[in-house]
């Protein structure tokens, strides 16, 4: 972790898979820091990352039809310092699992894709890591890896792809 408390690897993270935006389409990367994410959940979090990268999209297609497909597809153990690559090609959901199979594949340089991901995502300081299923029920499917670690930053990583 550096010092800033931006994660090591946080920019090749951004620049590989996308800056924050609102696009509703493809793949981007969110961070918080501060107390406030201590005032509620991961998930929670989740929720609002999900909602912020739908944009317009998120009321136009139905706020219901968003959060039906919402749901955890993996929670890595507490001891246990996992392997992200690993957790992402156990994904069993077949919609989501081969969206976040695109997170590996991503660009013309895979092996730089396993490399970025895992040095943010296999980071030893992580104290909570949660993969989630989204999609809009009919065309678009994909998922959210979301990290958190001990001083009140949060890695959110999304992919949405039909």
């Amino acid at each position: 972790m550096n010092t800033d408390l931006r994660p090591t690897g946080l920019a090749e993270l951004e620049e590989m898979f996308g800056a924050a935006s609102d696009a509703g389409f493809g793949s981007a990367v969110f961070f918080s820091s501060g107390d406030r994410a201590a005032e509620r959940s991961l998930e929670a979090e989740g929720l609002q990352v999900y909602e912020k990268f739908c944009g317009k999209k998120w009321t136009k297609f139905g706020v219901e039809n968003w959060l039906s497909n919402w749901k955890l597809l993996h929670e890595r153990p507490i001891q246990d310092g996992g392997d992200i690559v690993a957790e992402i090609e156990a994904i069993r959901d077949p919609e989501s699992g081969s969206a976040a199979q695109m997170l590996l594949d991503a660009g013309p340089d895979v092996e730089r894709a396993a490399t970025t991901l895992r040095t943010v995502f296999n980071d030893p300081d992580i104290a909570r890591l949660q993969i989630f299923k989204i999609g809009d029920g009919g065309a678009m499917s994909g998922a959210i890896i979301a990290a958190q670690w001990p001083v009140g930053v949060r890695v959110f990583l999304i992919i949405l792809l039909d």
